[in-house]
Formats: structure tokens, sequence, C-alpha cells
């Protein structure tokens, strides 16, 4: 070659066609071809063939032999783009005779096949037909000019024939504006590479391929597009089933840290389900893994001490001795119990306790379980409980009915004063139950009292079952048998109190009568539930820093008031005929004045509860819509029978809207909320309504009662505050409105409140998502 192709002008000409590559591929030109075009310019500079170390090169590259020719193919056509620009014309023949030349030596060498008489054609013949891809010519109208076999079995078609009768476009492509797509880049960039697409197979199957393709421009203004089309369906299939399996993984690995969320949630519920302390210890080294709430008042250590705590802290040191050597003789054992030991707290105070210890197992080895009982807790616990069973034994003894109490072994327990006046016969008598059983009028229940006995104590109780029994003096007396648990003093079965009230027969034709017996029962009632409610607000005020003990009296509380209720209803119901107008009112009264006071106990457990950390929020992701219609629905069952008028709007419109909540705490908040409103609105009105904010869910509780001054707002949620407008109401004891502050600092809740005295109050509290 003349100067035009000195040494200097190749290089450069080829540094500037690699910058081009660069520019225009996505990936840019791979390494092994960046070395080859820089060593090519030697061989265009001395018109030297390609030899053995060229052809070694060539072959470390381990492309397919179009994409040989295609590297080649674009540098000459770079090359030739900037001899053009230059004016260089004169050695332009001898350039593409070089790369013709190479081509065909390269295709002798990689197809194995020697041609002993070469045209310009013959090279991209050998390689067009003998090529592993598909290669084909087409027209920009969309017509296969020239298909190889490859193409053809690739296509799934008999022959190539039948491929230059399709119109590639709408036969061959399953969208035709992919087709459009490449054919937009061929006209502005003259090529399209890695141009990815579905097509349709010849037995109609969808299937995808990676095709690269350039166009060619030849004299007379024809154009062409010479393309290979490479099937990667099987690749595609396989890179779906590594996305699936992937995220199938995720999914796995997310479930699997939510049930360990969960599991850890239910873990903490179930320490924090005990009054008493309570800590988790790993056997080997006696390390303290976790503890509740319980031990962290009890024993004043704080959560951030516990790496440097062991069980050996929470003894004195001639104690530890003791325990520590209980501790490792029983580990063998699945349960058991060092009594009368003694605890030290942070404080260095001493305490007698009993330890309950269980040796368990989880996923990451064993672990003790050790509950700390407080022996002096323990003392007052039982004192307390022991006082209330005498209160409740007086009450049952003076109680205006028969009762007849039986322990879990079947033995008679306790026979009230009302059923041995009623029937004539000895306490001693009536404790045996073969002399109890002889008392049965009828021949069945006489037979099957035994029988009836193991039923109740088995849990399976009856009400309203008429018995026939016969009296000391013979007349055979008639009672309604209602049954219902019961523990008698420290034992641990459950036996069950039977309750016997007196039949009066026919009281149709009876006229209303003022008896002695039945007002001094009505006035024991009215006293026995005030006594009962001033008890209660001052038992809860007196053990504010006792939660456990104040709830669990609340709990035995419970068990009087029911049976005080139990039997005005049946009072009622028997005597309805037989009682005035004034008495019936009486009686409704004492029901209503019962209810209040149990629904006094159920909040002020629940205030306890909330206190003493034994609720936590368990959120769960739910539909907001269909959340708030449940919520609504719930809510008016509850005031069914209330004088206010209550109007229940959902103005949450997206169906697919959706919050983390606890639903049952927001439930319970909404109840206080709503019984508060319906309180003082009388015969009002009521709005609860719901709506979606950026925030969350927004719900707003409107009564249309006396209303609060300004001053007064701030004090709304202190415990057993009243307002001045509900002052002397005994229907409830000021805790409602803490109780749901309560709830609703558990679920992360906010609340406002805007009242204006004459028009009504209104709460709106803000769930966040």
């Amino acid at each position: 070659m003349v100067a035009t192709l000195s040494m200097h002008n190749v290089k450069k000409w080829i540094a500037e066609a690699i910058e081009g590559f660069a520019n225009s591929d996505l990936c840019g030109v791979p390494k092994p071809w960046l070395i080859i075009y820089e060593a090519l310019a030697d061989y265009l500079s001395n018109e030297t063939p390609i030899d053995q170390q060229m052809l070694w090169m060539i072959e470390n590259t381990d492309d397919t032999p179009a994409d040989i020719i295609f590297q080649l193919q674009r540098l000459k056509n770079a090359i030739v783009a900037r001899m053009l620009d230059a004016g260089d014309t004169e050695d332009l023949p001898k350039l593409l005779t070089w790369f013709d030349q190479s081509i065909v030596v390269l295709t002798e060498k990689v197809s194995g096949k020697v041609a002993k008489n070469h045209s310009l054609i013959e090279p991209y013949e050998t390689i067009f037909f003998n090529a592993r891809d598909g290669m084909y010519i087409s027209s920009l109208e969309g017509r296969f000019i020239q298909c190889n076999e490859a193409l053809v079995e690739m296509l799934g078609y008999q022959s190539v024939e039948a491929l230059l009768e399709l119109d590639i476009e709408h036969d061959l492509y399953v969208e035709s504006r992919e087709r459009r797509v490449m054919l937009d880049h061929l006209e502005r960039d003259g090529f399209f590479d890695h141009h990815e697409f579905a097509f349709n197979s010849a037995d109609g199957t969808v299937k995808t391929a990676l095709e690269s393709c350039y166009r060619v421009d030849v004299p007379g203004g024809r154009r062409f597009i010479v393309g290979v089309m490479v099937d990667i369906t099987a690749e595609k299939e396989a890179a779906q089933r590594s996305d699936d399996f992937v995220k199938l993984l995720e999914k796995s690995v997310m479930d699997a840290q939510l049930k360990a969320k969960v599991l850890r949630q239910r873990c903490d519920l179930l320490l924090q389900a005990y009054d008493h302390p309570v800590v988790l210890v790993e056997p080997t080294s006696l390390a303290l893994i976790d503890w509740n709430n319980a031990f962290t008042k009890r024993l004043r250590f704080l959560k951030r001490q516990r790496p440097e705590l062991s069980l050996r802290d929470l003894f004195p040191p001639e104690e530890w001795i003791e325990v520590f050597d209980q501790i490792s003789t029983s580990l063998n054992r699945n349960h058991f119990h060092i009594v009368r030991t003694q605890c030290k707290s942070a404080t260095e105070e001493i305490f007698p306790a009993d330890l309950s210890i269980v040796d368990f197992g989880d996923d990451q080895g064993p672990v003790l379980f050790i509950e700390i009982i407080d022996r002096e807790d323990q003392a007052r616990l039982k004192k307390g409980l022991d006082r209330m069973h005498q209160n409740l034994k007086h009450t049952l003894d003076v109680a205006p009915l028969g009762v007849l109490g039986f322990r879990a072994d079947g033995s008679v327990a306790l026979v009230n004063r009302f059923l041995l006046e009623k029937m004539g016969y000895s306490n001693r008598n009536l404790r045996r139950v073969s002399f109890i059983n002889e008392l049965f009028m009828r021949e069945e229940q006489r037979l099957k009292f035994n029988k009836y006995i193991r039923r109740f104590l088995r849990g399976n109780h009856v009400a309203n079952q008429e018995i026939e029994l016969r009296a000391k003096d013979g007349s055979a007396l008639s009672f309604f048998l209602h049954t219902a648990t019961y523990h008698f003093d420290d034992d641990d079965k459950a036996g069950f109190l039977a309750f016997l009230t007196p039949r009066f027969g026919d009281t149709e034709n009876l006229a209303p009568v003022d008896t002695p017996a039945l007002q001094d029962s009505l006035q024991y009632f009215r006293k026995t539930n005030l006594q009962l409610q001033t008890d209660l607000a001052t038992l809860i005020r007196e053990t504010r820093d006792q939660r456990g003990f104040a709830e669990t009296l609340a709990k035995r509380l419970k068990i009087p008031i029911h049976v005080i209720m139990g039997y005005a209803g049946l009072l009622r119901r028997d005597l309805e005929n037989v009682l005035s107008d004034e008495q019936k009112q009486d009686v409704k009264i004492v029901e209503e004045q019962i209810n209040f006071t149990l629904g006094m106990l159920e909040t002020a457990i629940e205030f306890l509860q909330i206190k003493g950390g034994k609720i936590l929020a368990l959120p769960e992701l739910c539909n907001v819509r269909v959340m708030v219609d449940e919520l609504f629905s719930r809510l008016k069952e509850r005031t069914g029978e209330t004088s206010a008028q209550c109007e229940w709007v959902n103005d949450v419109t997206s169906r697919e809207a959706q919050i983390s909540v606890d639903i049952h705490l927001l439930e319970s908040l909404s109840c206080h909320l709503l019984d508060n409103a319906v309180r003082f609105s009388g015969r009002g009105k009521v709005r609860v309504r719901a709506t979606l904010t950026e925030q969350g869910l927004a719900m707003t509780f409107q009564d249309s009662g006396p209303g609060l001054d300004v001053s007064e707002l701030s004090k709304l949620f202190e415990p057993f505050y009243q307002s001045p407008t509900d002052r002397g109401n005994n229907g409830h004891l000021g805790l409602g409105l803490a109780t749901a502050k309560g709830y609703l600092d558990l679920i992360k809740g906010g609340i406002e409140v805007s009242s204006k005295p004459d028009v009504g109050t209104t709460f709106l509290i803000q769930i966040p998502n």
C-alpha cells in the first residue's frame, strides 16, 4: 500500500473505529477484539495475509463464525467510511481485497473446507450455509430472500421455500411493533444488535429469539437486511425458573422471619402473662436470657444489664450454694421446685421466695423457665383470697334460695341456711350424698343422682331443671335446679354449686302481695350491690401499685354478683303474676344496678391488665373498608337497646387500601368511646364516622351531650376522673376513657378532643398505618 495506508493512518482509523463502537454498542468492544484490532494495523499497513498467530488470537475469542465475520466486517466498514471522509480512495480496492481474502482464510480454517477457486461471494456463502446459528437475508418490506438450514430448523419449518413465503412482520413476529423498532434502528444506525423478541414457530408455539442484523446498500438503490437469529427460549425459561426460585426463596425467608417474629411475640406475651417474676436462663452458663416486667419491678434489674447478669446474681452467697446444688442435681427432671429460699434484688433487698423451674428446649438449645414466687406477696394474696372465700360463703349462706356445694371428689362442702330451714333436716344429714339421694321424689332422678354429680363435675351444667325433694315433715318441695362450676378453698380441681330456687306452683290466680320476705330480699340486694361498688372503688384506689392483686380480687368479686343476678332473674320470672308493678320496678332496678357493677368490674380488670403490661398489640394486615364495616356491625349490636340514636358513616371508599392494626384492641377502645358518647347523649344523637387519610385511619365519636369546658379536656384520660356533668353517676368508676387511652397507646394511635357546652363532645382517633 502507498503512504495513505501508513502505520500512522491505519492506527488512527482503527482507534477512531473502536471509539465509535464504544459509543454505539451497549457493552463496547470485547477486550480480545481490542487486541486483535490493534494488531491488524501491522497486517493492513504491510499487506500481510493473516498468519497462524492471528488465527490463534481469533480462535481464543470463542466466537462463532458469524460473530467473527461480523467483527471484521464492521471494522472494514468503519475504516472505509473514514477513508472516504478523508478523500483517500486510491487504495480502497486493495483494502477491500485484503479483508475479503482474510475472511476466506478464516472461513476455511473454521469450517475445515478449502476452496481452490475463490470469489468474493464464496466466503460469505460458506459461512452463511454452514453456520450453527440461523442466518438470513431479507428485504426491508418483510420477505426472506435467502435463509440457511439452521434458521429453517430453528423456526420449525420443513424447507427454505416455506420460509420464503412468510410475511415476517405478521407471520413471524408475535408483536408487530418489535419489527418496526428494528427497522427504525436500521434506518438510523445501519445495524441493530441483540434485539430480543417473541416469534411464532411453525407448530404454533411462542418462543424467544435474539437477533443481530445490519443494513446493506447496493448500487441501484436496493437495500437488504443481513441478520443472525439465535433461539434463546431455553435460556429464558431457565432464567424465569431461576427468578421464580429466588422469589420463592425470598418469600420463604420472609415467612420464616415473620414466624420467628410471631413466636417471639408469643414468647413475650407468655412471659408478661405472669403476675410474678419469670426469667429464662441458659442452663450451661446460667446466663439470663430474658425476663418479664414483673421481674424488673420486683428485682429492679434493667434490660440493659442482661448481658452481664447470671442466675447467681439473684441470690445471696450463702443461699446460692444450696440453689446451685439443687438445680445441678435436678436438671434431668422436666419440672421441679425449690422452696423456702431467699432472693436478692438489684438494691440488695433480701426477700423469701419459692422457685418453680421447668427445663425445656427450643431451636437454640435447652432453656430453664424459672418462676420466682415471693412468699410475702403469696401470703398477702392467700389472705385476701381466704377473706373473699369467707365473704362468698357468707353471701351464699344468707342467700334467699337453696345452695348445695360439691367438691371435686363429689362430697358435699356447703349447705346454706335457707335450704336447712326449708327442708327441716340437720346440717350433718344434708352433708351426706347418700342421704340427699333418698330425698328425691322422682324415681329416675334418685336412681341417676350419682351420674348427675359426675356430669356436673365434668362441666356439663343444667339450668331451670325441675326437681322434687321430700322435706322432713313428708311434704314435697319443688325447686328449679341451676348448677355452676366453683373452686372450694385451695382445691385445684373444680367442684360445682347447685342453686335450688323454690317453685311456687300455679300463680295465675294469685293477687299481688307485699310479703315482708320479698321486701327484705330486695333490700338485701340493694345493700349488697352498693357495698360491692363501694368496696371495688376503694380496693382499686388502694392497690394501684398492686395491680395483680387487685385484678385477682376483681375477678373473684364477679362470682357473688353473678349469683345475685341469677337469683334476681329467677325471681322476676317465677313471680311475674304475683309482684305488683312497683315491686317489678324494684326488681328491674336491682338487675340494672347489678349489670352496672359487672360493667365496672370488667372495665377495672381491663385497666389493670393494660397497666400491668399483660395486653400486647399483635397487628395484622387487613382491608380497611371491610374491617370498618365489620367493626361497625359489632358496635351496632352493643347499642341495640340504648335510647340514643346512632348514625354510622363509613367514608372509606378505596377497596384496596390496607392497614396494619390489632383489630381486637381497636374494637375494645371503640367500645369505651361509644359507651361514653351514648351515656352523655341520653336520648340524643351519636355519630360514628370512619375515613382514610394520608396518615392512616381516622375515626370520630360525636355525641350530643352537655359538652365540657375547655379546662376539663386535659383531665379526661386520668384514671377515676369524672367530669362535673357526670359526677354522682354511680354507673361507672371513671376508668372508661383511661382504658381507651391505654388501648390507643398500645396500637401507637393518637387522640384529639373538642367540645362545646350545650352542643356536645367529639373524640377523634388516628390509627397510623
